[in-house]
């Protein structure tokens, strides 16, 4: 069953060894909701965690939903000058390969890859939500970058289907920054519709409304300059039918990308 699930973004600037003091009181909120996030998954009591990052670099095809099916996986924080802080999780290879030949078998478009190092869309979440479940087990899932929105959907439902066969309490997080286009200082510089992309999209997670966000426009979604709309769609795709509501932790973008916390809390 999936017992919690949540949107988190990935800041190295939120990883201690990496970031300034400056740095980290800019995103004070950001990291304070993280801290109470994991406390709130850690009372769920998961047996995995399914972390869904947009951020693999070995994607073979563009359409492509793609799963490691490595026994162990590791930390590298070295890319952002953190040698070392150093962590690993094991795979739950069983569940992750009922993924793979499930999905497929409904038509998706599904491959796997071998890959011991995570990406940073899959370990920087990690590294603050397993602080205290370190023997944890991990999947991870890389969502392709251009797809029809129905599969995103799909997807996700399937993901709940098989999560829900099993005798597993499974935590599902969707790594995802929000606009990296919001202010002039933002990695892709300044569109007005980075803005208006955070803004709608966070109202449209606390309506519930998942259709307003699958039917987001492809040249909105291309000016907001987000990584994390495929994210967020296969979460919404696996609890589409449950009963929720959205609690939004924190949203602030002191560094021109918007870090939005947020859990999908169950009755």
């Amino acid at each position: 069953m999936i017992c919690f699930s949540a949107i988190i973004p990935h800041p190295p600037l939120s990883i201690p060894n990496i970031s300034t003091k400056d740095n980290l009181k800019k995103l004070d909120h950001t990291i304070l909701s993280l801290q109470e996030i994991e406390e709130e998954m850690y009372v769920t009591r998961p047996d995995v965690v399914v972390v869904i990052s947009p951020h693999n670099q070995i994607q073979k095809k563009q359409k492509d939903f793609l799963i490691n099916l490595s026994k162990q996986f590791n930390s590298d924080f070295k890319k952002f000058g953190d040698f070392s802080t150093e962590l690993s999780w094991k795979n739950d290879i069983k569940l992750a390969s009922k993924i793979k030949h499930q999905s497929k078998s409904n038509d998706l478009d599904i491959d796997f890859f071998v890959d011991e190092t995570l990406d940073h869309g899959a370990y920087i979440p990690l590294f603050h939500l397993t602080k205290h479940s370190p023997n944890i087990n991990v999947i991870n899932i890389s969502p392709p970058s251009e797809n029809e929105t129905k599969d995103y959907l799909e997807f996700g439902k399937n993901l709940n289907e098989i999560v829900h066969s099993s005798n597993k309490r499974v935590a599902i997080i969707a790594s995802a920054d929000l606009s990296h286009s919001i202010q002039t200082d933002s990695p892709a510089g300044f569109h007005p519709d980075g803005a208006k992309f955070d803004k709608k999209i966070i109202e449209m997670l606390e309506n519930k409304n998942i259709a307003g966000i699958a039917n987001f426009e492809k040249e909105f979604i291309k000016n907001s300059q987000t990584c994390g709309w495929s994210s967020i769609l296969i979460l919404l795709g696996a609890i589409q039918n449950f009963n929720y509501t959205f609690k939004n932790y924190s949203y602030e973008h002191p560094f021109g990308v918007g870090y939005l916390v947020g859990e999908f809390i169950f009755p």
